[in-house]
This record gives structure tokens, sequence and C-alpha cells, in this order.
């Protein structure tokens, strides 16, 4: 018996606002082709709208926050550089981590 995926893996299955699609896939492709950072993007919507279904799709790197509202302070002053300089330390126990990727990170 075949499995089947109920959830999306590109936007052409992703069920959601034609016009707003369209908007994220000129958005997405231009900051490809310019190879440059696409800018910080907020969702919101109620619960089972599709926010979390849409970033799944892998069409490029990101940073996904879901239920921003619950992280602590510490955590989200570590979040400045991400959305200042598109990079993100993480420190885990005793180890500093260090991810850089300054033309792919949303």
């Amino acid at each position: 018996m075949q499995s089947l995926n109920f959830r999306p893996d590109n936007f052409e299955t992703y069920i959601g606002q034609e016009s707003i699609k369209i908007n994220l896939k000129i958005m997405i492709a231009a900051s490809q082709k310019q190879q440059l950072t696409l800018k910080h993007m907020l969702f919101i919507g109620c619960s089972g709208m599709g926010k979390t279904c849409l970033m799944q799709i892998k069409t490029f790197d990101l940073v996904f926050i879901d239920e921003i509202y619950a992280i602590s302070q510490e955590v989200s002053e570590a979040l400045y550089p991400v959305l200042e300089d598109n990079c993100l330390n993480l420190i885990l126990g005793k180890v500093y981590i260090i991810f850089f990727n300054k033309n792919h990170l949303v």
C-alpha cells in the first residue's frame, strides 16, 4: 500500500492564496538570482492556516521559529545577530558553535 503525504513539498502543491504564493516565489527567486539575503518576514495567522507547512517547503535556507511568543528574553536577544548580521550563534553547554551563511540565511 502506498503511503499518502498530506504535506506539500513545493509551492505548486501548497494550497494557499495565489497572490501571496506568487509574491513569495518572486521574492525568493529574486534574492537567489541576486545572491542577496531575503528580507525578514513575519507570518501571522490562526492555528491550522498553513504557516508551519509553508516553512517546511525546502525552497530556501531559513530560521523558522514557531510559537515565538513563548521564548525567553535571553533567547530573543540571541536572535538579534540573525536579524542584523545574518549570523546565528548557538551556545550548547560549554561549547560555542557558530553557523554563518550570510547569503542564504533568512
